[in-house]
């Protein structure tokens, strides 16, 4: 009978160290499923997190190139239109400076046109009204002989200093030492009278004319040696 109730003990205390075993155990499973799952949120709460932050930094990072494309487009749409205006400006400058020097030119040339007309005009003028000029280029094959006084000469002077650019006033400058007889041969040369016009002039013939040449020309300084007078007087302005 004690050996049946000290079994019954016995099962009894088992029973319950078995209870308590399982319900520890349970506990502990309970536990371990538990930290699983709080793992499990805090590793999902962490995969979010970063997927919300690559997201955030992505976004930013096209809000970056977005508005540094459009700045960047914006100051190359300003350049550009600051140096098309400035090429504009400069195209439009020079334009103006071509017209105004075309305008001068113009009215330049009408100027020289209007001298060289008056020129003309009193050259003719003059030439009408100055016998002695007249008569001297007048000279043919049939003018016998010529006479020419001082005040002949003097209204000659006169001419070319009007109208063949001052060649009397510019040929003393040049030749001081010329004595009267050869600038007054000189002064026939530039009427471009011939050498038998010249001959008529100076009742000699016309070879006598040459030597003439000749011989002033070696009187006057400065005249290349390989130049006639005749052209030195002509070229002279």
């Amino acid at each position: 009978m004690k050996r049946l109730l000290l079994y019954t003990v016995m099962l009894i205390l088992f029973a319950c160290s078995s209870c308590d075993v399982y319900e520890h155990s349970d506990k502990r499973l309970r536990d371990l499923e538990q930290q699983e799952q709080t793992e499990e949120v805090v590793q999902q709460e962490a995969y979010h997190k970063m997927t919300k932050d690559w997201i955030m930094m992505l976004y930013c990072s096209l809000i970056i190139v977005g508005v540094g494309s459009i700045v960047c487009y914006l100051l190359f749409a300003w350049h550009s239109a600051k140096m098309g205006k400035k090429i504009e400006e400069e195209r439009r400058e020079r334009t103006q400076l071509q017209e105004e020097y075309e305008r001068q030119l113009a009215h330049i040339s009408e100027q020289i046109k209007d001298k060289e007309k008056s020129l003309t005009t009193m050259s003719d003028y003059i030439y009408n009204h100055l016998s002695v000029a007249s008569k001297l280029v007048g000279i043919d094959e049939h003018t016998k002989t010529i006479r020419m006084t001082d005040k002949d000469w003097l209204e000659l002077e006169v001419y070319l200093n009007t109208t063949h650019s001052r060649f009397v006033e510019l040929f003393k400058a040049r030749h001081p030492e010329a004595s009267l007889d050869v600038l007054r041969f000189c002064m026939l040369l530039r009427l471009e009278l011939s050498n038998r016009q010249m001959a008529t002039v100076y009742h000699i013939a016309e070879k006598s004319i040459k030597q003439k040449a000749y011989l002033y020309k070696e009187q006057l300084a400065n005249i290349p040696a390989n130049m006639s007078l005749r052209a030195y007087v002509t070229s002279l302005i």
